[in-house]
């Protein structure tokens, strides 16, 4: 190597390693300093040459130019040259950038590892690339913030800088050699061939946005902070007992004895008398207060406004018929079987026994073909996928006629029809009225945005709804009251209005005197609506929820009867008294389940009572919910055990799951004790510009 060529000198310690081992990639074997002549170190100075062309003109030099710079400046010219710069640097902000640090235009420092807004910007752009492809559709950073996406990957920059400050403080070190063989043997750059293809590299590389020293660089940051977390959390595994519990938890099989409790009917409860719903409305008039609601004026342009059925002229509708024939008309259709043969001879030895007397299913027996080897359905003949045999079967005169052998596409075969449905076309007065009805919908959409422009223009002058409805022959509807769940006064769902939910809410994002934008429904329609007048929460009076009340009345007094009566007869248990006495005595059916395990549900039961039944030990008594507002009462009357085998299939999901855990838990841990010991430092500025929101890193 030339004696004024010193490659330290032109490259910081990470470029200088970054460019070490794009040499070596370049080469396919790892870089030796010693390989400076010869045909090999040509290649590699076309390497260098190559690497260099990429590199910032600051990293491009040779020592030649800086002894010519250290020769000039020994003279006093030079000096007082030299001399001149530095004071104009310090007088014009030079000093401000020295002593600002390097981490002045980093977004996030921990230690001594800098994360600068471009790489910040970089990596949360590819992060969000990622899951933008796993959602199927580009995400805005507003979703991701949404999402929590961006927190989530936030996290995971701040985590991987910490690794990588973690594991330059324990002087942990990655030799070229590996990160070489770490990408070289990386599957997603094998070329065609399944061998390292540089040039695909590069390919991929480009289309992830991604230069080939800056990947390096990453795989060699990766293989370090690879390292501690090995040493972190390899070879964690949940403790044996811990396998027990899982094992016990997920196959622990119980048998219950149970009754259900059915509420009494409504119906069977009277009435109270007024003083006592009155005493009933006051204790609890806040649960039927009415909430705040608006009453609304609305326009509706939809279909059936602009373009109905019954106007469409019978000659529209017969010209369509009779253009589209085809769609009227249901294709002939044939009950089709086929006998297939291997050979051209067998399938004429078998045709010659058909012409001889034998039957079409006598030849299918002989063969031991299956009715379902033989039947293609009743099927129309464009549904039959070989055209010649499909031909051949809707030739046949009638059903039990037998075709000869048919050189078909794929096996020469013999047809027969059993059953043969003629072609029918519907008559037009059938089906004029959906004809009628498809150019009525037609017809609507050019005619509803027609209307919605008059309609707009006729707001735009200040007209009135009912002036507009007069002009244009709509019809205006007045909502006396709409709440924010779309009901209305009574508290009950409003009818005759499209897209109740979506009027609502807009309803309430706006107020008396504005002029609001049409709300657009899935129809294609249109909704107008002003807001007439706010009303603010009331009580309602008990004349206004009388029936309402009385419900409750009787509901509340059922469950608690329901609740008495579970409780009595599980107090009877508990002392002891047999469960087929009391369930008889009480005239209910007792009923005992087959074991089941903690995710099943036995007949009878609910989850809630599965969940109930494993909630206590061998002979317990408890109620849960039951099916339609009932009650259940059961009582435990096995518990089996399940053996624990480590090596069971049935643990190993479980294990390796809460082995991700573990390890995703000491890996937190430890990231949160070395952030707070070394500090993270974050220019909230810069962050916040870059992901779109306001994340507080600094601690």
């Amino acid at each position: 190597m030339p004696a004024h060529f010193d490659r330290r000198a032109h490259f910081g310690p990470a470029e200088f390693r970054s460019f070490r081992v794009t040499l070596a990639l370049a080469l396919e074997h790892s870089y030796d300093p010693r390989l400076v002549s010869g045909p090999t170190w040509s290649r590699a100075r076309r390497c260098f040459v190559s690497v260099a062309e990429r590199l910032p003109p600051k990293n491009i030099g040779c020592t030649y130019m800086l002894d010519v710079l250290r020769r000039g400046a020994h003279s006093w010219a030079s000096k007082f040259v030299l001399g001149l710069i530095i004071l104009s640097f310090v007088a014009f902000g030079i000093t401000t950038k020295l002593t600002s640090g390097s981490g002045a235009d980093s977004a996030i420092v921990i230690g001594s590892t800098e994360v600068s807004a471009g790489e910040l910007d970089m990596r949360f752009r590819r992060e969000l690339d990622m899951y933008s492809q796993q959602a199927g559709h580009p995400l805005t950073r507003q979703e991701a913030a949404s999402f929590g996406l961006t927190a989530q990957i936030l996290s995971d920059i701040v985590g991987s800088a910490t690794l990588t400050e973690s594991a330059r403080r324990l002087g942990l070190g990655v030799s070229d050699e590996a990160v070489r063989k770490l990408i070289i043997n990386d599957p997603a750059f094998k070329g065609p061939n399944g061998q390292y293809d540089r040039n695909y590299l590069r390919l991929v590389l480009s289309r992830n946005n991604w230069t080939e020293d800056g990947y390096v660089a990453e795989r060699m940051a990766q293989a370090l902070r690879q390292q501690l977390q090995n040493a972190l959390v390899a070879g964690l595994k949940p403790p044996t007992v811990m396998l027990e519990m899982l094992n016990q938890y997920a196959l622990e099989e119980r048998v219950v004895q149970f009754v259900s409790v059915a509420p009494a009917a409504l119906s069977t409860l009277a009435d109270p008398d007024q003083a006592e719903l009155a005493k009933f409305f006051e204790e609890r008039k806040a649960a039927f207060k009415a909430p705040e609601s608006r009453k609304l004026q609305v326009l509706l342009i939809d279909p059936s406004t602009v373009s109905k059925a019954e106007d469409v002229p019978d000659a529209d509708a017969k010209a369509v018929y009779d253009q589209d024939g085809a769609r009227y008309t249901t294709a002939e259709r044939r009950h089709v079987l086929q006998l297939p043969f291997d050979t051209k001879e067998a399938a004429d030895a078998a045709a010659k026994r058909i012409a001889e007397g034998a039957t079409f299913d006598a030849l299918a027996a002989d063969l031991k073909l299956k009715p379902e080897d033989i039947d293609l359905g009743t099927v129309d003949q464009a549904s039959i996928l070989d055209p010649t045999v499909a031909e051949a079967a809707f030739k046949l005169a009638k059903p039990g006629d037998v075709s000869g052998v048919v050189a078909g596409k794929f096996r020469n075969v013999i047809v027969t029809v059993k059953e043969i449905l003629p072609g029918q076309k519907t008559p037009f007065d059938e089906a004029k009225v959906a004809i009628k009805q498809q150019i009525a919908a037609d017809r609507a959409e050019p005619a509803m945005r027609a209307m919605l422009k008059q309609v707009e223009s006729l707001r735009d002058e200040r007209q009135s709804f009912a002036e507009i409805a007069q002009k244009l022959k709509l019809e205006v509807k007045i909502v006396d009251a709409i709440d924010r769940d779309g009901k209305d006064g009574a508290g009950k769902p409003i009818v005759g209005l499209p897209e109740v939910d979506k009027l609502a809410k807009v309803a309430f994002d706006s107020d008396v005197g504005n002029q609001n934008e049409a709300l657009v429904l899935g129809n294609g329609g249109f909704l107008f609506y002003d807001v007439v007048e706010v009303k603010p929460p009331h009580d309602r009076t008990l004349e206004e929820v009388k029936g309402d009340l009385i419900t409750r009345w009787k509901d509340e007094r059922v469950r608690a009867g329901l609740g008495l009566k579970t409780t009595i007869l599980a107090a009877r248990l508990e002392k002891g008294e047999s469960f087929e006495d009391v369930a008889k005595a009480a005239g209910l059916e007792l009923k005992t389940t087959e074991p089941f395990k903690r995710s099943d549900t036995p007949p009878g039961l609910t989850p809630a009572a599965v969940a109930a039944a494993f909630g206590f030990g061998e002979g317990s008594v408890t109620t849960s919910l039951g099916e339609n507002d009932g009650r259940i009462i059961l009582k435990v009357k096995s518990v089996n055990q399940p053996p624990f085998f480590a090596e069971a299939e049935s643990l190993q999901k479980p294990a390796a799951d809460f082995s991700a855990s573990l390890r995703v838990s000491v890996q937190n841990q430890y990231l949160r004790q070395m952030q707070s010991d070394i500090g993270i430092r974050a220019n909230q500025k810069i962050v916040s510009q870059i992901i779109g929101q306001t994340e507080s890193l600094n601690n």
